[in-house]
């Protein structure tokens, strides 16, 4: 501690240099060891989120190309990701049918995305989309249930979804 004197000639001891403990600077990092974690769970969120409404929009893209591809035609016998992703033929965007225009690789998720004519019924399609996060695939066919034909609430007893491994498929 350095000693200094003042006006009336007193010595006066002068405040020893603050500065942040061990304990304090231990608080400080928790806490902020703490809030990067609530940070970086609200960003998870932020991104599936994002990719969930991104992979609703591919779906509905999908459903309104095969339309647009059976006018003229008796059904849909034939469609598929190719057909629809076909240079020149402007029914879906690049960013649905993939680099190759095949719809691999091709969902929000980075999974493939495949289209069928649906076996029972010509007229309806089937839109495969795999490769989906296996933690969210009840979410996803959730989501999802109410575009079928269908129009479940949910996936569960839906007819028109069906859920296998990481792959949710919708008749549409």
């Amino acid at each position: 501690m350095m000693n200094y004197v003042n006006q009336n000639n007193k010595i006066m001891a002068s405040k020893k240099q603050g500065g942040f403990t061990l304990i304090e600077f231990s608080i400080v990092v928790a806490i902020a060891a703490v809030l990067l974690v609530v940070v970086l769970q609200v960003a998870e969120g932020v991104k599936y989120q994002t990719k969930q409404e991104a992979l609703i929009k591919q779906m509905q893209q999908i459903t309104t190309a095969t339309e647009r591809w059976k006018k003229g035609r008796p059904n849909k016998n034939g469609v598929s990701m190719s057909v629809l992703c076909a240079t020149g033929s402007k029914l879906l965007d690049a960013s649905v049918c993939g680099t190759a225009k095949d719809g691999k690789a091709a969902n929000a998720f980075g999974g493939d995305i495949t289209v069928v004519a649906n076996t029972t019924n010509p007229s309806l399609v089937d839109i495969t989309m795999a490769g989906l996060p296996a933690d969210y695939i009840t979410d996803l066919a959730d989501t999802l249930a109410p575009m079928t034909t269908g129009r479940c609430q949910t996936a569960t007893g839906c007819t028109t979804i069906t859920v296998t491994g990481s792959s949710v498929k919708g008749t549409m």
